[in-house]
């Protein structure tokens, strides 16, 4: 009778709060990896490989940001007046623009030496590495907002930008548009969270 109730309580409790985190991080995944989704099943041959390739080079901006700006300010992040000096700090949209056009111009100039095979994705490139940029700049404010909001609302932003993506991305399946979609789309989650970030108050 104790292992039932024990059971009915881990449950519970699993449904009540910890259900909730596992949904939000499960969509919050599948945001960023949509493109992917859709450029595989009505992308043209080959597009897949080229736009992965592509996308992990952009995807540097989000680690070395989150590496050289977001782990070290982390616990900070607990304190609920923190949200200005963290988001607004110049290193929190400074540093992500100068690895992305870092990490734009390396491309190019590997490609005019002839390392790479990429003179005709500047574009594409581009327009992950904007996604990256604000995926990036994002990083701080989805902290705060996990510790200090409410996960469902965090779960409905991301299901808004998520359906948002899906038909933009069915409507238009070529890989710049794909790359361009996703970047709107992460702006327009960024644009979310700063709304929804201002109408959090304490108690």
């Amino acid at each position: 009778a104790l292992n039932n109730y024990g059971v009915r309580i881990y449950i519970s409790e699993y449904i009540s709060r910890y259900s909730l985190f596992q949904l939000w991080a499960f969509i919050s995944a599948n945001l960023v990896l949509i493109d992917r989704f859709f450029v595989n099943k009505l992308g043209e041959s080959g597009d897949l490989a080229m736009y992965t390739y592509l996308a992990m080079i952009a995807n540097a901006v989000l680690i070395l940001h989150r590496v050289l700006y977001v782990e070290e300010r982390r616990h900070s992040l607990i304190s609920f007046d923190s949200l200005s000096t963290a988001m607004f700090n110049y290193k929190n949209l400074s540093y992500p623009f100068v690895l992305a056009v870092s990490v734009f111009i390396a491309v190019v100039l590997m490609s005019i030496a002839g390392l790479n095979e990429l003179k005709g994705s500047y574009f594409l490139i581009s327009m992950l590495l904007l996604a990256g940029y604000f995926n990036a700049v994002s990083s701080i404010l989805i902290e705060w907002c996990f510790w200090h909001g409410r996960v469902s609302k965090l779960i409905a932003i991301d299901m808004f930008v998520l359906c948002i993506a899906s038909f933009s991305m069915y409507a238009m399946p070529e890989i710049n548009s794909v790359a361009t979609i996703l970047a709107g789309v992460l702006a327009i989650r960024l644009l979310s969270l700063l709304v929804y970030s201002n109408s959090i108050r304490l108690g």
